[in-house]
């Protein structure tokens, strides 16, 4: 599991007002374990929601960074919608990155 998969389990915790930290069992005979871990799926899940950019994230990209679009396009010879797709690809490949199994080391 990523870091931010915990960080967003975290955050669904704290504001359903629930003590990430605060230890928990399925069953007597389980081992304990932080409340935050029972978020991971919902928390993936919501990540995964997120996995490729809506116009609207790419219209507020575009505001900020716009300039760097033209950059990117003409570093690779291409049209300025190629420069978008390529932030589009780098948005989704750290999504995928935040979804990854391994952890960063």
């Amino acid at each position: 599991m990523t870091m931010m998969i915990e960080k967003v389990a975290r955050a669904i915790c704290a504001q359903q007002e629930i003590d990430p930290d605060e230890l928990t069992r399925e069953r007597p005979e389980y081992e304990p374990y932080p409340q935050w871990w029972g978020f991971t799926p919902t928390a993936r899940a919501a990540i995964e929601a997120m996995r490729e950019p809506t116009e609207e994230m790419q219209t507020a990209a575009l505001a900020k960074i716009g300039y760097e679009v033209d950059w990117v396009a003409g570093l690779m010879g291409s049209s300025y919608s190629a420069g978008v797709q390529v932030f589009a690809d780098a948005y989704t490949a750290m999504i995928d990155g935040a979804l990854s199994e391994d952890k960063p080391e």
